[in-house]
């Protein structure tokens, strides 16, 4: 027995210090690969979860600054979420369109990453009254003057979705068709279900649309010199739209078939629509971009240095040249 305790001490003698090595290996390897994988999340998602008067590590700066699109690409967007819900709607909307035939040839485009914020978005689903969703935009707008984005699409809680100039809100229950019928809205297109009255009146005096022409008289053909003005040929039959069930004018379109800008669910963007679509994304003045949201932002609470500031990045936008991620 004292010979076998004298080995059994011996052997635990010699394993010990290796046990020991091995442990501290394994445990700094396991501090090293886990800091930076947390590190890389957060900065390559933009899971800044900061608080209201955080600001943005450098490192995100950094690769903010570096992070660029194609030429190419006439829209730019850049997805914000609201929380982890919005962050992964985002990425499943971000996939879904890189895999979209049907849109293959717009020269639209998103970041690659996706700015998400907790304390810096407050949202509701009756902005202003409005009865649809919007978001308190000035605290973010000076954290995104170093992105070049022409667009932003906010993915909030609760609310009806929406287009306001160059920023869209959507809520956590809208698919990827909602996306794409507001998307349209970036470019002009006119939804082509009964409009309120208020809307109506606003919209049937004859608004220009790549999918939509009007006549202020119901009982009168509708004319194809918009469509021509566009350069377009063979423009197919010409068919009535609900647009202005609630004002005396007539809108007409040009599909005899429900389209995605009527009933989204059924995803269908006819071969002529996306003609048009491609030919407005070249008139850049036609399409507001999100700058002017902020501009005019700023202006409503009396500070004119970041009014001009979004002003002139709205100017360079409306100019046609993409904005420089330096010059920010």
């Amino acid at each position: 027995m004292r010979v076998a305790t004298k080995w059994g001490v011996a052997v635990i003698g010699m394993l010990l210090p290796c046990w020991l090595l091995v442990a501290n290996l394994l445990f700094d390897s396991g501090s090293q690969e886990n800091e930076p994988s947390v590190k890389l999340q957060t900065i390559t998602k933009f899971e800044l979860e900061q608080n209201a008067n955080d600001s943005i590590t450098s490192d995100a700066e950094t690769l903010l600054l570096d992070f660029s699109l194609p030429k190419h690409c006439k829209q730019k967007l850049l997805f914000v979420a609201s929380g982890a819900e919005s962050l992964s709607q985002a990425e499943v909307f971000r996939s879904r369109f890189e895999n979209d035939s049907r849109l293959s040839s717009l020269p639209i485009c998103i970041f690659d990453v996706t700015w998400q914020v907790q304390s810096d978005l407050s949202c509701n689903e009756n902005w202003q009254q409005s009865g649809r969703l919007g978001c308190q935009m000035l605290p973010l707008a000076a954290k995104l003057k170093s992105i070049a984005f022409t667009h932003l699409v906010v993915f909030a809680e609760k609310g009806k979705a929406n287009v306001h100039n160059g920023i869209m809100f959507l809520d956590n229950q809208d698919s990827y068709d909602v996306f794409i019928h507001e998307l349209a809205h970036f470019s002009g297109f006119i939804d082509e279900y009964p409009l309120s009255q208020g809307l109506a009146k606003r919209v049937c005096q004859g608004v220009e649309a790549p999918n939509m022409v009007f006549q202020k008289n119901k009982n009168v053909a509708a004319d194809q010199k918009y469509w021509q003005s566009l350069g377009l040929k063979n423009i197919p039959e010409i068919h009535a739209a609900r647009t202005c069930d609630n004002h005396p004018a007539q809108a007409f379109k040009a599909s005899s078939k429900l389209t995605f800008m009527e009933y989204h669910d059924t995803a269908y963007i006819p071969d002529y629509y996306l003609a048009t679509w491609q030919k407005q994304l070249q008139h850049i003045p036609n399409q507001p971009s999100a700058h002017i949201n902020f501009a005019q932002l700023y202006e409503d609470v009396n500070n004119s240095s970041e009014g001009q500031f979004w002003r002139a990045k709205y100017q360079q936008y409306l100019n046609g040249n993409s904005p420089s991620k330096r010059s920010f």
